[in-house]
């Protein structure tokens, strides 16, 4: 019987959050001895906590009217569950360190170790250590990346009766190399990919 695991992280106050979003606040709202009436007590007992965090606090899903404003009608409730469920497997990559690159071969090697292969459909998580490692401290920013990465999904669209949407995201190039048009180079398969598999909508994330 397969195992389902929920990947969500553990939500408090001062966790990691994406730059220009407001900070994770938990403080107690109510106690069970305000409830009750006791007063002088030296225990408290939270009853009702408040939690002011953004939308995108942790682990989330992007709904599609996030993406862009011509997608507004496309709310998160309106995601069918199955797009949040999948099979998947984790490699671990933890012998990476700071500013390191993970290769093909690491992941190949990865997989080899664990006896495991990567199925259609399936996610794959690259597992660093690197929260445990470095969180707080001044290396938390420079974590091992992927070697010339970039990430297409395709995903059935809500419109074009349920038509493949495609997103590229993670971009990501040196800085000693930007600006000799490496990217556009990068991107030529994925769109050629896009065009053979006859997506509705192309998506393009960009992260300044």
């Amino acid at each position: 019987m397969p195992e389902i695991i929920d990947l969500s992280q553990e939500i408090y106050a001062g966790m990691p959050v994406f730059h220009g979003l407001p900070d994770v606040e938990i403080t107690v709202h109510a106690t069970h001895e305000e409830w009750d009436g006791i007063t002088g007590s030296d225990q408290v007992t939270p009853a009702v906590h408040r939690l002011v965090m953004g939308e995108h606090t942790g682990t989330h899903v992007d709904a599609i009217n996030h993406m862009a404003l011509e997608y507004r009608d496309q709310p998160v409730n309106d995601m069918p569950l199955t797009m949040f469920y999948t099979a998947g497997i984790c490699l671990d990559l933890s012998h990476r360190r700071l500013l390191e690159l993970i290769e093909p071969a690491d992941l190949e090697r990865a997989l080899s170790q664990a006896g495991l292969t990567i199925q259609p459909g399936d996610t794959v998580l690259l597992y660093t250590d690197h929260y445990r490692r470095t969180f707080g401290s001044q290396d938390w920013l420079n974590g091992p990346g992927v070697s010339d990465t970039i990430q297409k999904t395709f995903i059935p669209s809500l419109t074009f009766q349920g038509g493949r949407r495609a997103q590229i995201e993670g971009v990501r190039i040196d800085r000693g190399l930007r600006g000799q048009r490496i990217g556009r180079l990068i991107l030529i398969l994925p769109y050629y990919l896009i065009t053979v598999l006859h997506s509705h909508l192309q998506d393009l994330k960009y992260d300044p």
